[in-house]
């Protein structure tokens, strides 16, 4: 059963508010706060485009967001404007009330009826995709024949004909700069960890443990078409799994699935690359964690050992040279990977978008069908 936290005794939120501040700092807790009112918006899709009328037209607003749930209020929006100004220009949600309610939040100039309004619009040059998982290449595809710069949030495919559909519109239109919403490559302990492999030469071995958010039978994750929680979550630990191993030794990478196949949020993956690097990644969603989804990372390659604990802190053994991490706050890269859209910083290769897909849909398909899958 996922908690309301609105509607928790005010002891449990207390305690949450004050957890999350010190993990989070207290302005980004302060709009996971206003998100979670956010959500409660329910509508129609909206019949006409709504004008925000307290805001002034300026060619600095050139960002659009289809998809107005929470991610896209608490982190795409919130840094977006933060660090480039009022940068909104336009959204686009199913739900018109939640539409409305990032549009004046973040001081855009319009809510859309319809997604074609946006990628038609001259003023609109970025567009954030986080909608729901199985309209993601689609509005991508459209946002790239369009001429826009086009950031998808994870996944950016469920299947492969919806593969073959982005990277055909890619290589058509390769003006159009892609970006993907995987986070965490971009977090300082990420890049610190790749710089101490890169020292290193040989094969890994990974251990990923993540105990994510229990969520309801019934919630949209577990749809067919959507993927379920092997592309909704698990796809940012095989992502960041191969850019450990190195894209151009991973492949032929074998999959082995080590759970039921009924199994909808605990799953266990070993995966063995081409290098002769093993990864394992075991993900729990038994109950629900206080401090949201805990992730524990173990490497060793050559003479480094190193481990990681919810981005938060790192530890790195090099020889008998040791080194120690801790951030103030968690560092998922959620602020890095939102800008490199907006302030121009290279984009995605398109053998990457490809690679890391075709990664994350062969765990998919293993643990459905119960075998291993070869991804070549």
């Amino acid at each position: 059963m996922s908690i309301d936290y609105l509607r928790s005794p005010p002891l449990y939120k207390i305690a949450k508010v004050l957890r999350y501040c010190r993990l989070y700092g207290p302005a980004r807790t302060y709009v996971k706060i206003i998100a979670q009112l956010h959500m409660r918006q329910e509508g129609e899709r909206l019949t006409e485009t709504w004008v925000n009328s307290g805001v002034g037209d300026s060619k600095s607003k050139n960002i659009a967001i289809v998809g107005c749930g929470n991610f896209s209020f608490s982190n795409i929006a919130y840094y977006a404007t933060k660090n480039s100004g009022s940068a909104l220009r336009a959204v686009y949600d199913t739900n018109g009330a939640r539409a409305v309610s990032l549009c004046r939040a973040y001081k855009g100039l319009y809510a859309a009826s319809r997604p074609e309004e946006i990628f038609a619009d001259p003023g609109v040059s970025i567009v954030f995709i986080a909608s729901n998982h199985a309209s993601h290449a689609k509005y991508a595809v459209n946002a790239i024949e369009s001429g826009k710069i086009v950031h998808i949030e994870k996944p950016h495919v469920v299947n492969t004909d919806d593969l073959d559909a982005l990277m055909g519109a890619a290589r058509r239109f390769e003006k159009s700069p892609i970006y993907l919403g995987f986070n965490r490559p971009f977090s300082n302990h990420f890049l610190r960890i790749q710089e101490a492999l890169n020292l290193e030469s040989g094969p890994l071995m990974i251990n990923w443990f993540i105990a994510g958010h229990q969520i309801d039978d019934d919630h949209w994750y577990f749809k067919e078409s959507e993927g379920g929680r092997v592309l909704g979550n698990l796809c940012h630990w095989t992502d960041l799994s191969l850019r450990m191993v190195g894209f151009e030794a991973a492949f032929p990478i074998q999959v082995t699935p080590g759970s039921p196949a009924n199994a909808k949020s605990d799953f266990a993956l070993t995966f063995n690359f081409a290098d002769g690097s093993v990864c394992s990644i075991t993900f729990s969603a038994k109950g629900h964690t206080f401090e949201g989804v805990r992730e524990y990372l173990n490497v060793h390659k050559g003479n480094t050992l190193l481990s990681m604990r919810d981005f938060h802190e790192l530890a790195i053994d090099r020889g008998s040279k040791r080194s120690s991490y801790k951030s103030f706050f968690r560092d998922h890269g959620h602020k890095r990977s939102v800008l490199r859209s907006i302030l121009g910083m290279p984009s995605v290769p398109l053998r990457e978008v490809e690679m890391t897909a075709k990664l994350f849909l062969a765990a998919k398909q293993a643990l459905f069908e119960q075998r291993k899958i070869t991804v070549t």
